[in-house]
């Protein structure tokens, strides 16, 4: 997918964001396998976080669990991020950078930011229930606190289609959701780490 969306001019740039919307607005609703259009959820989510303006974080998320008082923001701007794929590293250089990773399997999250010295780890999915394995959010926030030389807090934040206007709701009824461990064991505590578990509506109407 990633050389179909390089390869395409303008127009048919266009035509694959509006084949790909329309195919995730059916899978929210149930209307087909959410199997068939996770990619294009992924691909999707990246560009929305890319090309928006302004990041309202604070403003736009709903908060499963809490942990901490601080609170998330509003008004960042990550246009200009870069995005790279790594199994072994990270390579940040500063704690008040705003930039969005593609991290492959360096952990269980789909992408994450970091600003002002908090990470932001994404995780795209239909699924009104997604246990976090807890083995690869701990990598992730290890590698990059020792990356930074600080120790860094982060918001978990599930990103889920809001496309219910003639179908399921996904978006009312998801929970904060359980750490696991490699084989799915829960585990009875959250990690110190964690801020806050939150929830991002992603728009999707068609």
């Amino acid at each position: 997918m990633q050389r179909l969306f390089e390869k395409a001019n303008a127009d048919e740039l266009k035509g694959l964001k509006a084949f790909g919307k329309e195919l995730v607005a059916g899978a929210a609703r149930g209307d087909r396998p959410s199997i068939v259009a996770a990619d294009w959820l992924e691909r999707l989510v990246f560009d929305f976080f890319r090309e928006e303006e302004k990041l309202n974080m604070s403003s736009t998320c709903r908060k499963l669990r809490t942990q901490c008082t601080l609170e998330p923001v509003d008004g960042l701007n990550i246009k200009a991020s870069k995005n790279f794929r790594t199994r072994t590293s990270l390579t940040l250089t500063s704690s008040k950078i705003i930039s969005m990773f593609l991290i492959g399997a360096l952990s269980r999250v789909d992408a994450f930011f970091l600003h002002d010295g908090i990470l932001y780890a994404l995780q795209v999915t239909f699924a009104k229930e997604h246990k976090i394995k807890n083995a690869g959010v701990d990598r992730l926030v290890k590698a990059a606190s020792k990356a930074l030389s600080i120790d860094l807090k982060h918001y978990f934040i599930f990103v889920v289609p809001e496309a219910s206007r003639t179908g399921r709701e996904i978006i009312g009824d998801c929970k904060a959701q359980a750490y696991v461990t490699s084989k799915g064991e829960k585990l009875n505590t959250h990690p110190k780490a964690e801020i806050a578990q939150l929830l991002f509506p992603f728009p999707i109407w068609v």
